[in-house]
């Protein structure tokens, strides 16, 4: 189940990076792509909540992590892949 979101999250963040700069740095544009994920995520884990989980703050470093050193276009790479799979195993730790 870990690997499915797995899975999601790096497939949103792929789409999201589309989206280019601006929409990306947009607090109010980001949230709604994380609102968005959230709702994909299989339902035993979106019943474990997204506090306990600490889903909105994995999400936002995520973000600073993965796109805060793209100067042109957003690309999440093989290395993003990993860092996100490593932040969303360190959510059920």
């Amino acid at each position: 189940m870990i690997t499915v979101a797995t899975k999601i999250v790096i497939s949103s963040m792929k789409k999201v990076a589309s989206k280019g700069t601006s929409y990306v740095s947009n607090d109010g544009n980001y949230q709604g792509f994380v609102d968005k994920t959230w709702e994909l995520l299989p339902l035993p884990i979106r019943l474990i909540g997204k506090d306990s989980l600490g889903y909105n703050s994995t999400m936002y470093l995520l973000r600073n992590t993965i796109f805060g050193n793209d100067d042109e276009e957003l690309v999440v790479d093989e290395k993003d892949e990993n860092t996100i799979t490593q932040n969303i195993l360190s959510m059920f730790k």
